[in-house]
């Protein structure tokens, strides 16, 4: 069987299933909850400078801020609570394992890391920012062997993705996702939440069974 010669006038149509992706999920949080975030940062104790020298930065003694503060872990909770079940699909519940707080200066950063011993990670933004405040980047997590360089970057194509931070607006991923904070470029102080989670209760089936 013959085709007829393609010409550019008669592209494919292309149905593309985004199969073991990362997925890197953000929406928006009450205000009142991130004006309880952002007064409570003035209650804790930080410690300067704490990944390195010269990442001017700084992160709060306490692991477990929102022990702290429970109308906003129960806000959040349902949030993330929601996506694991309604958009994940994964009939479990969840509990946070740690939490703390970040605050970023001028010129500061935070190098490429991912968390260990445990199942996703968010951030939440409750400051203020602008367009110099420094962007939170993902790495593909795929072994690239080929690297043909695209000439226009999209979800499917991209080695590194960008978000920048935005008051109100919590970001959920893969805990296992590498990411960094790059330079930030201006003197309002950079400050977020981040947060790990896990699963709660048994997990898994068979001799892959698992009481979190």
């Amino acid at each position: 069987m013959s085709y007829p010669p393609f010409t550019l006038d008669q592209e494919p149509y292309w149905q593309i299933v985004p199969t073991f992706s990362s997925p890197i999920s953000t929406c928006n949080i009450d205000f009142n909850i991130t004006k309880q975030l952002y007064d409570f940062k003035d209650t804790v104790e930080w410690l300067e400078d704490i990944e390195d020298d010269g990442c001017l930065g700084a992160v709060t003694k306490d692991k477990n801020i929102l022990s702290k503060l429970p109308d906003v872990e129960k806000h959040l909770r349902d949030k993330c609570l929601s996506y694991v079940i309604d958009t994940m699909k994964y009939p479990c519940d969840i509990q946070f394992t740690s939490s703390w707080f970040t605050r970023t200066y001028e010129g500061g950063r935070c190098e490429r890391h991912s968390h260990t011993n445990s199942w996703l990670s968010g951030i939440v933004y409750f400051g203020a920012y602008d367009n110099d405040s420094a962007p939170l980047v993902f790495y593909n997590p795929n072994h690239i062997t080929i690297n043909v360089e695209p000439f226009d970057y999209n979800y499917f194509n991209s080695l590194s993705w960008e978000l920048r931070p935005r008051t109100n607006m919590m970001v959920l991923f893969p805990s296992s996702l590498q990411h960094q904070v790059l330079i930030h470029k201006t003197d309002i102080k950079r400050y977020s939440l981040a947060f790990n989670i896990m699963p709660k209760g048994s997990v898994g089936h068979d001799d892959s069974n698992f009481e979190y």
